[in-house]
Formats: structure tokens, sequence, C-alpha cells
């Protein structure tokens, strides 16, 4: 039983870890779609 708990808690600590780069590369994808979002503003400003 001790041996399954402490399995579950290695499962759960690579869940978080996994969890917190998902959530990094999330933000680092919105901050890249953003950039290129007021790029292309600037783009389409600057040709018209």
């Amino acid at each position: 039983m001790s041996n399954l708990s402490k399995t579950r808690e290695q499962m759960l600590s690579v869940l978080q870890r996994v969890d917190k780069t998902v959530e990094q590369e999330v933000s680092q994808m919105v901050r890249v779609l953003q950039h290129r979002t007021e790029a292309l503003k600037f783009a389409s400003h600057s040709i018209v």
C-alpha cells in the first residue's frame, strides 16, 4: 500500500511539473502571438 501511495506522489509531482512547463510554453506562445499581431497592425497601417 505504501508503495502505491509513493507511486501516486511521484506521478502527481511529474504532472505538476508538466503543468508548469505547459503553462510557460503557452504564455510564451501568447507573447509571440501578441508581438506578431502588433507587427501586423503596424505593417497594415504603414501600407495604407
